[in-house]
């Protein structure tokens, strides 16, 4: 097969799949890297949904999905390091990022940090502890 058939067949697979985008509200993309041998080619699909709900939880879900108040995003706390503290704002959560879901901004310099949800918990007060306690308990 060569380079001008595969290209021709790539198209008309980009057409049919208008469609069944449209009725099935997803987003199909028809890879254009592909590898051509003498017998065909290959290729990669990949189908993505549209749909803003599925997509993304609101950021008070995954807070409380992670056992953090809804309302953690702006709030602020001390942090002690080994030698000296400094004040953050948590400014985000990423539910994906297991082990430092929760990314926070030094207030003095800027800079943004990822910190545990140990970290948080115990530097946010004994507040978060008890709503996440009470929570399990009720769930």
């Amino acid at each position: 097969m060569d380079n001008h058939k595969s290209q021709r067949i790539q198209n008309k697979i980009r057409e049919a799949v208008k469609q069944i985008e449209i009725d099935e509200s997803v987003k199909i993309d028809v890879g254009y890297k592909r590898s051509i041998d003498i017998s065909g080619y290959k290729s990669t699909i990949s189908v993505t949904t549209t749909d803003a709900d599925v997509l993304y939880d609101s950021k008070e879900e995954i807070c409380i999905k992670l056992g953090l108040p809804a309302n953690v995003i702006g709030l602020k706390f001390i942090y002690k390091y080994v030698d000296h503290t400094s004040e953050f704002l948590v400014i985000d959560v990423k539910r994906r990022n297991h082990r430092y879901p929760v990314i926070v901004q030094n207030i003095k310099t800027g800079k943004n940090y990822k910190f545990t949800l140990d970290v948080i918990i115990e530097n946010l007060g004994k507040s978060i502890q008890r709503r996440s306690v009470l929570r399990k308990l009720l769930n």
